[in-house]
């Protein structure tokens, strides 16, 4: 009874621990430690018949980036720059302006193919956890030999080849589009991002860190021909059919020893699942500086995440006097200004007062547009179009 108590145990860490693996995958496969023969948990999240032509990482759908002078638009913020700036954390209404280029680099080598993309940090979870693994493996292996039970020795050695099969079939790097090389100056290219909270993140960056980080596909290309990875996946999937029957033949104490290291991989797979991804990549390759915001009374560094929040309308009149164009509000399906006439001639005046009149009454200027264009967007009677009106109650009666 103890023994079937252990087997499902381990079995139900297992299934449990396959979202939390799922979440490492695009971590794990991304570095050559996922070759390494360990103990992971829900193996099968990676034993898949087939596998997509190309690997994509998450992206922000709640964020839009658009090119101030490029015109470029892209309606959600790729995977690193989410990591790199984390507006989540910024409040909502408010305004803020960075400045990013790649770090230790001249200006003349900017632009080079030779640029290297982000990777994965060895001391964060897909290091560490790994690590982990191996660590158990061996241990539990040791134990097996010393209490000479064969069947946990076979059984330990299959499950740790099925994580290595997976990585191997599963490997991939990553390629960010980058700008040709030139000897001409690389002109600016300001992105402007705004989220759902109508937070503003003004980016003062080169054109190459422009297509670089916001207007190109993050894509991850595998290493290995899919042929191959059909292989590997035959082969794991057979390795961890073979351990899971060895596992059941085991000693109780081999089968109690294998269901702990499984709950303490599992417990700390979802703990590094919640870790802020920033612990996870190594993004020193770019130099990040955040404009300082001055608190007029006591002339003090205000912390960005501590900003009042303002009016929408506030914030856009500020990214406007920043970019000294209003040409972003206008390009179509950002959706960071409604689409209405009203609107329309408000940009415009916006455009023509951001650089020669600062202290331009932006407030008035909207509520006299709205005021002109009141019935813009109400419904008007077509012709043929039969009017619906409520039946007036009886006289004398409340028409209840």
């Amino acid at each position: 009874m103890l023994r079937k108590w252990i087997i499902l145990t381990t079995y139900a860490h297992n299934l449990t621990g396959e979202s939390a693996m799922a979440i490492h995958a695009p971590l794990v496969t991304g570095s050559w430690i996922c070759c390494v023969p360990r103990l992971i948990i829900a193996p099968q999240a990676f034993l898949k018949p087939m596998r997509p032509s190309s690997f994509k990482l998450p992206v922000n759908p709640d964020a839009v980036a658009v090119g101030i002078f490029s015109g470029n638009v892209k309606l959600h913020l790729n995977y690193f720059p989410n990591i790199i700036h984390d507006m989540e954390m910024l409040p909502p209404n408010t305004v803020h302006r960075i400045r990013i280029q790649r770090a230790n680099l001249p200006d003349r080598d900017r632009s080079s193919d030779a640029l290297p993309p982000p990777t994965a940090k060895l001391l964060g979870p897909v290091g560490i956890l790994p690590a982990l693994g191996v660590v158990l493996a061996a241990g539990l292996l040791i134990l097996a030999i010393v209490q000479n039970d064969g069947a946990a020795v076979v059984a330990l050695v299959l499950l740790s080849i099925t994580s290595s099969l997976t990585g191997i079939g599963s490997l991939w790097k990553l390629q960010l589009q980058k700008r040709p090389a030139s000897k001409r100056v690389i002109p600016m290219s300001d992105v402007l991002i705004r989220n759902t909270k109508g937070t503003f993140l003004v980016v003062h960056c080169d054109e190459a860190v422009a297509r670089e980080l916001y207007f190109t596909q993050e894509i991850c290309y595998y290493r290995l021909e899919y042929k191959i990875f059909r292989i590997c996946s035959g082969l794991a999937t057979f390795a961890h059919m073979a351990g899971v029957i060895f596992l059941a033949n085991c000693t109780w104490i081999l089968q109690a020893a294998i269901g702990l290291a499984y709950i303490i991989l599992n417990g700390s797979y979802w703990f590094g699942a919640v870790l802020p991804p920033q612990l996870a990549w190594n993004l020193e390759i770019f130099d990040v500086f955040w404009h300082a915001d001055i608190d007029p009374a006591t002339q003090l560094r205000i912390n960005p995440r501590k900003k009042e929040p303002k009016s929408y309308t506030e914030c856009l009149w500020e990214v406007a006097k920043i970019t000294e164009t209003m040409r972003w509000a206008k390009l179509s399906g950002t959706g960071i200004v409604p689409a209405t006439q009203a609107w329309d001639e408000w940009v415009e005046k916006a455009e023509q007062n951001c650089v020669s009149n600062p202290d331009w009454e932006f407030a008035k200027a909207l509520s006299e547009c709205l005021k002109k264009y009141e019935n813009d967007g109400k419904p008007h009677l077509v012709s043929g179009q039969t009017e619906l009106m409520e039946p007036e109650p009886p006289a004398g009666g409340s028409g209840k």
